[in-house]
């Protein structure tokens, strides 16, 4: 399963949309989710991370990619490309 790290403040005005769309998106995709507070993560200072809201795709340490300046539906668009759809079997077929 792929680890889906959300970089995010308190302060960010931006930052509770993209949390919404994460959420949104856990209904369709495949992925463990983990919140880091990016003035005091220091993963988010390892990666550099300077625009909010920002992500990483996490699958092994040489398999990552971190997206920052999230707006509109870059996240939607970006789990779909880095996450396996979920399956669901209690819909009508």
């Amino acid at each position: 399963k792929t680890l889906l790290i959300q970089f995010g403040s308190e302060q960010c005005a931006l930052c509770p949309q993209a949390t919404h769309a994460i959420d949104d998106a856990q209904k369709d995709f495949a992925f463990k989710w983990v919140y880091h507070d990016a003035l005091t993560s220091e993963l988010a200072e390892e990666l550099n991370i300077t625009a909010l809201p920002a992500i990483l795709f996490f699958r092994s340490p040489q398999d990552y990619k971190a997206y920052q300046k999230l707006r509109g539906t870059d996240v939607a668009e970006i789990v779909k490309e880095h996450c396996r759809p979920r399956l669901v079997l209690d819909e009508d077929f």
